[in-house]
């Protein structure tokens, strides 16, 4: 591609760099153990794009054609008439230009975003007329630093804290108009934090318990290129109140390679889990006692809308003759987007969510060995999970049972939509039933030969 465009090819490059470092900081009784890794890379990105050319920048579509070579002629969807079997026709415009007076200023203020024409098309239908390459650059630091201290022959503590930073940089191919850039591939920003420590005891011969705690948490963020203030482009105010994000509005005329935030690009996200843990360990002549528990708290605060400041399709068939079908020689997307008509539109508001769950889990064995042959494994684990619950409870479900308002007599209406409040904060039932025996034996025949149930 950066051939055919006459461009230098770009390069690719990665660094990676790291050490080690440990030792003790008080002899036999705290180690310390440090990590750090770097790695960089540059990579290209390039991309090919069908953009307007100055002729249909002005509503000129006398140039514009088909894969045949025949004009694509566009028709006046404010003009029309009906004809001889009684069917409503659009005339075309004359001379296959839209006049400067029916031009939308709205989409002209969005007209200004796409880049021009930058290399020759290699098709008559002037499409993949622009091309654009850049490096895009990331950067990962991983950083870990891990202490043990032993208190005593029988008390020891450890614990370990890791950081990972992360960015992500692609490259502005649309230079001033950055804010328009549509790749899915925003600058990004994240990290990974993991957070770890255990104590251990030996209470005697017999008797050893342990408690750990850990925490992970994972922050990450993805922009547009730059934000945006819609009403620049002549949008009304409400929907910029209305915005969650301020970003440029998406736009995608038919035919041609669409400008603006892709949808569902932004996204700004906070997800962890606290984990807490105890076990317990007693040998007391034939028997080997082990009981414990863990407990882990799930959390994800998360927004990720689709189209915070709108996206706007414009169909060609909005410039066809027939408002039903639309020949392959008719109708433009940029033409039914330059008078203002668009096909479709999106604009979400997606408020950002905070979302808990948590996980409880108990355990009791006894391995007991019966005679020197015969070992039974004897055992119970109950575990259940807490529903998804959002801290302030906008969560909503399908009640099946309830009965909906509207009654037609001979069919079952039941089912209606609800929303969590403080009496059933989740809408999903709670699963209580998770109790696990566990019975193994373990018989020695003979000294090769051992049976296992």
């Amino acid at each position: 591609f950066s051939n055919r465009a006459g461009r230098t090819l770009p390069y690719s490059r990665r660094d990676q760099a790291g050490g080690v470092l440990g030792g003790p900081v008080l002899k036999n009784k705290t180690f310390f153990f440090v990590l750090y890794e770097y790695t960089g890379a540059k990579t290209p990105l390039t991309s090919t794009r069908t953009v307007p050319t100055l002729l249909q920048r002005q509503g000129d579509f006398s140039q514009t054609k088909n894969a045949s070579g025949q004009v694509m002629t566009i028709y006046n969807p404010f003009d029309t008439f009906v004809n001889a079997q009684g069917n409503i026709e659009r005339r075309p415009f004359p001379g296959n230009v839209i006049p400067s007076s029916m031009l939308d200023p709205i989409a002209l203020k969005a007209l200004a975003y796409f880049p021009l024409p930058n290399v020759p098309s290699t098709s008559v239908t002037d499409t993949n007329n622009w091309f654009g390459q850049g490096i895009s650059e990331s950067i990962n630091r991983q950083m870990s630093v891990k202490m043990d201290h032993n208190f005593s022959d029988r008390s020891r503590l450890n614990g370990r804290y890791s950081y990972g930073p992360y960015t992500s940089t692609p490259p502005n191919l649309f230079g001033e108009l950055g804010a328009a850039f549509p790749l899915n591939n925003g600058p990004i920003t994240g990290s990974v934090h993991s957070f770890v420590t255990e104590f251990t005891r030996t209470q005697n011969p017999t008797t050893l318990w342990s408690v750990r705690y850990g925490l992970t948490y994972a922050p990450f963020i993805r922009d547009p290129l730059e934000n945006f203030d819609l009403t620049q482009l002549g949008l009304p105010q409400y929907m910029k109140e209305q915005a969650d994000f301020a970003v440029f509005p998406r736009f995608a005329p038919d035919g041609y390679s669409p400008i603006g935030t892709e949808g569902w690009l932004k996204m700004d996200r906070q997800e962890g889990v606290h984990h807490f843990s105890g076990s317990f360990n007693k040998m007391m002549g034939g028997h080997n006692l082990k009981a414990g528990a863990e407990a882990r708290s799930n959390f994800l605060d998360y927004a990720q809308p689709g189209y915070p400041s709108g996206g706007f399709t414009f169909g060609r068939g909005i410039t066809c003759r027939d408002r039903f079908s639309c020949a392959g020689n008719e109708g433009n997307g940029l033409a039914s987007m330059l008078i203002g008509w668009p096909t479709g539109g999106d604009f979400h508001i997606d408020p950002k969510v905070y979302t808990r769950s948590a996980y409880w889990g108990f355990y009791v064995q006894d391995d007991w060995r019966v005679v020197q042959k015969l070992t039974l494994n004897l055992g119970l684990r109950y575990d259940f999970d807490v529903p998804r619950w959002e801290t302030q409870d906008r969560m909503s479900y399908w009640d099946l049972e309830a009965q909906s308002p509207i009654q037609v007599p001979g069919y079952d209406t039941r089912g209606v939509i609800r929303f969590v409040d403080s009496g059933r904060r989740s809408p999903f039932d709670a699963d209580m039933n998770n109790i696990q025996p566990r019975l193994g034996v373990a018989y020695a025949v003979d000294p090769k030969t051992s049976i296992r149930a």
